[in-house]
């Protein structure tokens, strides 16, 4: 097999290299194009790929959210892809702009927290951290699977993958957004719940400090 863990990461150093400066942190886009389309005589046709490494800022920003409600996510395995549900992320952000809020929370078709339109969701509870499980139809992304990974060997807080209903969210203590467009985000506000963010700001830094030390 061609492309191998040590494949890209020779890449990611060769990029890093002609970029010469390169950031703390920042995001490595990875595309995969056919060369040619795929016949009956060749079903799996030779691929190509483009990859780009951009500054990532992560900035420390408070939203406040609002509920899209519109559409659903269907909670199945086909959700867990990410571009699956990318048009109704778009649609879910239009209406959080008009309406004006920063960010809007998507709900499936058993009408339970899924995510939000900037990314997995994390609820801090008094007895751990709450994020909607993958079988809800939550997008299973590489930042929100690092996350998960901090929080089982760096924090001492407890971490819960579950199933997550919308009065939930107002019985929590803090919230927060994360995504490898977006970075971290604080929520100040959902409804008429005003949201603390003392732990989730000391949550953050341990785990971009967390995300340095893997390289």
């Amino acid at each position: 097999m061609h492309f191998t863990l040590d494949f890209f990461q020779e890449q990611t150093d060769l990029l890093n290299n002609f970029n010469k400066s390169t950031p703390d942190i920042q995001q490595l886009s990875l595309k995969f194009y056919r060369k040619k389309p795929p016949t009956q005589e060749e079903a799996v046709s030779p691929i190509c790929f483009l990859m780009q490494g951009n500054e990532s800022t992560w900035e420390n920003k408070t939203l406040d959210l609002t509920l899209y409600k519109d559409h659903y996510v269907f909670a199945s395995a086909y959700s867990n892809l990410f571009q699956t549900n990318a048009s109704l992320r778009q649609l879910g952000e239009v209406f959080a702009y008009e309406n004006g809020f920063g960010a809007a929370l998507l709900l499936n078709d058993h009408k339970r927290l899924v995510e939000s339109t900037h990314g997995a969701v994390f609820l801090i509870q008094p007895d751990g951290i709450q994020t909607p499980a993958l079988s809800e139809g939550t997008a299973n992304t590489v930042i929100r699977n690092a996350f998960i990974e901090f929080l089982k060997k760096e924090s001492e807080i407890q971490q819960f993958e579950t199933e997550i209903a919308v009065f939930s969210i107002q019985q929590a203590e803090e919230v927060f957004l994360i995504s490898s467009a977006y970075g971290f985000l604080h929520i100040g506000q959902f409804r008429k719940k005003k949201f603390g963010k003392e732990k989730s700001v000391s949550l953050r830094l341990q785990f971009l400090d967390y995300l340095k030390n893997q390289l």
